[in-house]
């Protein structure tokens, strides 16, 4: 099976990672507008940002715990 598979370099591949982060960036803006708490990874740390921008550290990415943050819907970042 001979599949084409665009090199990392290549445009198609340049417009499809522009394409995703286009999304991405919209998709998060919604989720701000709407008021919604994020939880992500920043700099090592796992982090809430509310609505407003404030940012809380919960802890390193080393030391989360999803259990000791029980948020729904939380999706620990995979290490």
């Amino acid at each position: 099976m001979n599949e084409y598979v665009p090199s990392s370099g290549s445009a198609e591949m340049q417009v499809e990672r522009a394409a995703i982060e286009q999304a991405a960036l919209k998709a998060l803006a919604r989720r701000r507008t709407s008021g919604q708490i994020l939880t992500y990874e920043l700099d090592g740390w796992v982090v809430q940002e509310y609505p407003g921008g404030w940012i809380e550290r919960l802890a390193t990415v080393d030391q989360f715990k999803a259990a000791d943050f029980p948020y729904p819907g939380f999706v620990a970042p995979s290490r």
